[in-house]
């Protein structure tokens, strides 16, 4: 018989069902982790979670942090 290994971030996710980690997040927003990091160290950045010695990002303040990124066309200035 054979058994599938999991990995232990996928094997915890009962407590941790709704964070994800920075290589998880930089994933799905299709960009490098050091990009992560550096929305991080802004003054109205990404909040984190430190536990266990790994940084969690829960999906509800990353999704906040995105609604808080969106900008609209300046209405005055002609396009180009």
């Amino acid at each position: 018989m054979t058994t599938t290994a999991t990995k232990p971030e996928t094997a915890a996710r009962g407590l941790l069902a709704g964070y994800v980690t920075r290589a998880e997040l930089a994933a799905e927003w299709n960009c490098h982790e050091r990009t992560i990091a550096r929305y991080e160290a802004q003054a109205d950045g990404l909040p984190f979670l430190y536990i266990g010695g790994r940084k969690l990002y829960r999906i509800e303040d990353a999704r906040a942090f995105m609604e808080r990124r969106i900008t609209t066309p300046n209405p005055v200035r002609k396009s180009a």
